[in-house]
């Protein structure tokens, strides 16, 4: 009977232990949890005392928040307008501002000068040009000396049959 009681003072004891052992291990998550919670009441403290109450912080906080819910449902209704938009209106002002670009191209663009197989620089103001050596940048060549456009080189890829 001693042991059978020994046994269950040593198993209270045993349990004791663990249970304290398992509290002392939770002991450093739940003391940064509470420094934490302490830090931020700190904060809001020193925030009251310095003269920013809590409701300026609060009225803050409502404030950015606002801006972010109004910047959301504008970007919502922009998308929204773009999906109501019958695919005819959408492909009709691509095709109005290719050719507003093509337009821009041809009154502002590059002069594109490319190589040929009979050794002339063929410009698209429709005129050739023969450089002995080398090609226009090589020698120093930035704008067309027909129409005066920046000039382009267009060098086409090498034949792999003729590399």
């Amino acid at each position: 009977m001693n042991d059978r009681i020994d046994e269950l003072v040593r198993d209270i004891i045993t349990q004791t232990i663990d249970l304290t052992q398992n509290k002392l291990n939770h002991l450093p998550a739940a003391h940064s949890a509470l420094r934490a919670e302490f830090d931020l009441l700190q904060q809001e403290l020193d925030d009251e005392r310095a003269g920013r109450p809590l409701l300026a912080k609060a009225t803050d906080r409502i404030n950015d928040l606002q801006q972010e819910l109004d910047a959301m449902t504008k970007e919502r209704d922009t998308q929204r307008e773009l999906i109501g938009r019958p695919a005819e209106a959408i492909y009709g002002e691509y095709h109005d501002m290719r050719e507003e670009l093509a337009a821009l191209k041809e009154r502002t663009g590059l002069c594109q000068w490319m190589y040929d197989d009979n050794g002339f620089w063929q410009t698209t103001c429709e005129e050739a040009f023969c450089i002995e050596d080398g090609t226009p940048k090589d020698n120093g060549m930035r704008f067309c000396v027909y129409c005066g456009k920046p000039l382009a080189e267009v060098i086409p890829p090498e034949d792999p049959e003729n590399a």
